[in-house]
């Protein structure tokens, strides 16, 4: 029985010790990290991640992977949608910063060129920036250069680069019927 116990503890141990990582953590936690944390096998990891998904379910936090092998401790979107007007904003990205970066979810692909002359001229700093956070990308495209978003995306705004996108679209549509 002793046995039987010790196991139960070190296996709560463990999960408290994720539990306390990734609440703790500002970035999204590598799965080498937990495995260092609690020195076990990646298998058992999961297991934990999987237990602490479901005692979470009817609560207002998750644990997502938000990233290949990388984990968040976050709100729920529902909830935090209604706790929102009581925060303070998060991640302030100036206006136009956001301009470009909703330009380019919702267009896919579209060109530096064609972002410049539609937003203007301050756009190609903001597009340089959103390239140093990480969150565009761009590849060659003639003398231009074609952008898309990032997976880090998905860790910045707790949204998939398609779960922005369609956002954003939701959102102009909705714009658009006021």
């Amino acid at each position: 029985m002793k046995c039987l116990e010790r196991f139960t503890l070190s296996r709560e141990l463990d999960k408290i010790l994720i539990e306390a990582m990734l609440f703790a953590s500002e970035d999204p936690v590598p799965e080498e990290t937990l495995l260092k944390l609690t020195g076990k096998e990646k298998t058992y990891l999961l297991e934990l991640i999987s237990e602490l998904s479901r005692e979470y379910e009817d609560r207002a936090m998750e644990i997502v992977e938000v990233s290949s092998g990388k984990y968040v401790m976050r709100l729920k979107g529902w909830v935090a949608e209604e706790i929102k007007p009581f925060l303070k904003e998060k991640y302030r990205l100036p206006r136009g910063m956001l301009r470009v970066l909703a330009l380019i979810a919702y267009k896919e692909g579209v060109t530096k060129k064609e972002v410049a002359s539609r937003l203007g001229k301050e756009s190609y700093k903001y597009i340089k920036r959103l390239e140093e956070m990480g969150l565009i990308s761009s590849e060659p495209l003639g003398r231009t250069s074609a952008l898309h978003l990032t997976e880090r995306v998905k860790e910045y705004f707790g949204l998939s680069p398609q779960e922005l996108k369609e956002m954003i679209k939701r959102e102009l549509g909705s714009r658009s019927n006021d």
